[in-house]
């Protein structure tokens, strides 16, 4: 589709590729060249939002730095061009005297957001590292936050959907507000209602305290909670030493903020806990994503003994996270 503007050359309607949001954009072409892109204002989930990154296509698109061709290192440290062909040659070769010295599993691949662009890349990743023999596939969640895959291999996974992107834009505090929990001013956190600077490594402790305060004014469904979830009060036993006063004392933050953060998130009518590589590189990431899976499911399973890493001035562990039997789900 496309609609032309005499001033502005010819628009495009399409998607960003740069990571899994696929946000709906605009693209300005000017003589056959994209020259400006803005996000979509008729896509009502992301309300024409737009990250940077997703701005700057046209840069990225043009750059004099972007590889056109295929480039082989040289003895003197350079590069220069070669074959396509003759690369994949020379690469197979090296990848067959690595397996005949180390066996298949010295071969592994790791795939992030640079794949995002080309949909059959990581299966075919996938498919070429099974027929090695190899079970060395890696992904940013596996590497950069493997509290996930921790947390999900035990807890399973459940969505109720995405927020709407005006929701972290700040734009419309009457169907949600965005609480940013983190060590820096960013970009995003100087738009959020709320933002809280924690000491690293501290998020686990924060989130904690907010169950504490749900819990404690009883702020969550009572009717979903005894349908779906069991372990209640396992888990208003493990977080009642997390008083607001305790956490903020702990992670350096004001007490109300985290009880304005816990009584906004769950008065929202869509809300939803995002973890980055920050809290998943800190020492409890696992707890982290299992708290954060918590406060936003209500899986509440007795069995996963939700109160063993969080004990006052003991270090948390996260230890019975990641164990073969399943909780109740939410679905």
């Amino acid at each position: 589709m496309s609609n032309t503007d005499a001033a502005a050359g010819d628009v495009h309607t399409s998607i960003c590729r740069l990571c899994t949001a696929f946000c709906p954009i605009q693209v300005t072409v000017e003589e056959g060249r994209a020259t400006r892109i803005v996000g979509n204002p008729r896509a009502p989930l992301y309300g024409g939002y737009t990250c940077p990154k997703g701005r700057a296509l046209p840069e990225q698109h043009y750059g004099p730095q972007r590889l056109l061709h295929t480039l082989k290192r040289g003895l003197d440290g350079g590069f220069a061009k070669c074959r396509a062909e003759t690369a994949m040659d020379e690469i197979s070769d090296r990848l067959q005297s690595i397996i005949d010295d180390h066996g298949p599993r010295a071969v592994a691949v790791y795939v992030g957001m640079g794949t995002v662009p080309f949909v059959v890349a990581n299966s075919i990743a996938g498919g070429w590292l099974r027929g090695l023999g190899s079970p060395m596939f890696f992904t940013a969640g596996s590497i950069d936050k493997p509290g996930i895959l921790i947390a999900l291999a035990h807890h399973g996974m459940w969505q109720a959907g995405q927020p709407h992107f005006n929701t972290a834009k700040g734009h419309d505090r009457k169907r949600g507000e965005a609480d940013r929990d983190r060590p820096r001013v960013s970009e995003t956190a100087k738009r959020a209602h709320i933002h809280m600077q924690p000491r690293p490594g501290e998020d686990p402790t924060i989130l904690a305290a907010m169950i504490h305060v749900i819990l404690e004014d009883e702020l969550y469904d009572h009717d979903f909670v005894a349908a779906n979830t069991q372990g209640l009060e396992t888990l208003r036993e493990a977080v009642a030493p997390y008083t607001p006063a305790y956490a903020a004392e702990r992670a350096g933050v004001a007490a109300d903020q985290i009880i304005a953060a816990a009584r906004i998130f769950a008065g929202a009518s869509n809300a939803g806990v995002s973890y980055g590589t920050g809290p998943n590189f800190a020492t409890h990431s696992t707890l982290t994503e299992s708290l954060g899976r918590r406060i936003v499911r209500g899986d509440i399973d007795a069995r996963t003994r939700a109160g063993e890493g969080i004990d006052r001035g003991r270090r948390q562990s996260d230890d019975g996270l990641a164990r073969p039997e399943q909780g109740v789900r939410c679905a």
